[in-house]
């Protein structure tokens, strides 16, 4: 069996397992946005004080764009909930991979399956999105928001790539510890940004696409590439060195 035809087959089989799961996590993203617009309304029309409210208003709206919706590809179901104790990705790679199922069918199959997922999830976030802001005074034309949503989900693939990576080379509790410890770190940068800057770097990148400039979405699909070019191979080795009962 060819590697990509492997691949669709295993994608197939964990998307009809996780379709409560997507449908789950794309109704949790419009129920997030409802939070989400009036801060960004806020911080686009400078209606908060200037007494830290816009510290946490930017905090708040990075936050939701480079930790959330980064990871919601990865909201499927039940088989996370207890990913520290069982391991149960681990249990069944072990299985898998006692069949037909090479590493590349694998990989690539988490690939397809995650972004027919992050697809799922994320383009009707952003047409909610452009639509509240549609009917609202804010000036976000429909070029500059195009750019900015290929922006946002190019970065979204780049970090699902890591704990995609992670998710199917590291045991359970290392996964968990990486990741958790990965939230922190992003949480505390972002937090330093926010007080030191007084800005948002979602906003501030909604802005660079609204006067024309889009160096940033470049660097963004250049960087992504690279990194899914080497670090596929690289996780496909990975991957068969793997010790499932160690």
């Amino acid at each position: 069996m060819g590697k990509w035809q492997g691949a669709w087959l295993l994608a197939k089989y964990e998307l009809r397992r996780s379709k409560k799961g997507y449908f789950m996590s794309a109704i949790f993203l419009i129920y997030l946005l409802i939070f989400l617009l009036p801060l960004i309304y806020n911080a686009l029309s400078r209606k908060a004080n200037d007494d830290g409210v816009y510290e946490v208003t930017y905090w708040t709206i990075d936050f939701i764009y480079i930790c959330l919706l980064s990871i919601i590809g990865l909201f499927i179901g039940k088989l996370y909930m207890n990913y520290w104790k069982n391991d149960p990705l681990g249990k069944k790679l072990a299985l898998w991979r006692t069949l037909p199922i090479t590493s590349e069918h694998v990989v690539y199959g988490k690939l397809i399956q995650t972004t027919i997922g992050v697809f799922l999830c994320q383009i009707p976030f952003y047409s909610a999105f452009y639509f509240m802001i549609y009917y609202s005074d804010l000036a976000v034309s429909l070029d500059a928001f195009i750019f900015f949503f290929c922006l946002w989900l190019t970065i979204s693939f780049l970090i699902l790539f890591f704990v995609i990576y992670l998710e199917l080379v590291k045991p359970g509790k290392i996964y968990s510890i990486i990741y958790f410890s990965y939230m922190l770190i992003i949480m505390i940068a972002i937090a330093t940004y926010s007080f030191f800057a007084r800005n948002s770097l979602v906003l501030l990148s909604l802005q660079q696409f609204e006067e024309g400039n889009y160096s940033w979405l470049i660097v963004a699909v250049v960087v992504t590439a690279a990194v899914y070019i080497v670090g596929l191979r690289f996780t496909v080795k990975q991957l068969d060195n793997r010790d499932y009962f160690g």
